[in-house]
């Protein structure tokens, strides 16, 4: 009988012991992404998570002003091996939206909602054209970060 409980005893003892995810390691790689996408001022936070092939967790980015997101980490292997679905895509207007219709609109006046718009694929968002013949500047991001800019006279 005695050997029974050290076997039973063992055996939890293992079970007990599970690899953790190191959360730090996850929200370095994020904010590396964000910081390539000219994203500033914001956080990443990402809980401890026991190591499971295909399980998924949330990891939440906040930016100074309040506006929250989130990226959803699947664990791709029983080894701790991650991938991050960056969706939505943050783009930078001012650097990937604006610049880019100037050069296409010389004199134009472009105003977007905010510097940094946070874009799932297949969604759109719209900007204001003025000096211009066009008024109306829709961009959308289809599934794999490609942006689409168009505009229109109103």
């Amino acid at each position: 009988m005695r050997s029974f409980l050290v076997v039973v005893v063992l055996a939890l003892g293992i079970a007990g012991c599970k690899k953790h995810i190191d959360p730090s390691k996850v929200e370095k790689e994020i904010t590396r992404y964000l910081s390539d996408k000219r994203v500033v001022g914001f956080t990443v936070s990402c809980p401890k998570v026991a190591v499971e092939e295909n399980a998924t967790f949330q990891c939440d980015i906040a930016e100074s002003d309040g506006t929250r997101q989130s990226y959803t980490v699947t664990q791709t292997s029983a080894q701790g091996d991650l991938s991050v679905k960056f969706d939505p895509v943050p783009v930078d207007t001012e650097i990937e939206i604006i610049k880019q219709v100037k050069a296409r609109i010389p004199g134009a006046e472009i105003k977007c909602p905010r510097r940094i718009m946070w874009v799932r694929g297949g969604e759109s968002f719209t900007c204001t054209i003025a000096k211009a013949k066009q008024t109306k500047l829709t961009v959308t991001v289809d599934a794999k970060g490609n942006m689409t800019p168009s505009w229109q006279a109103q």
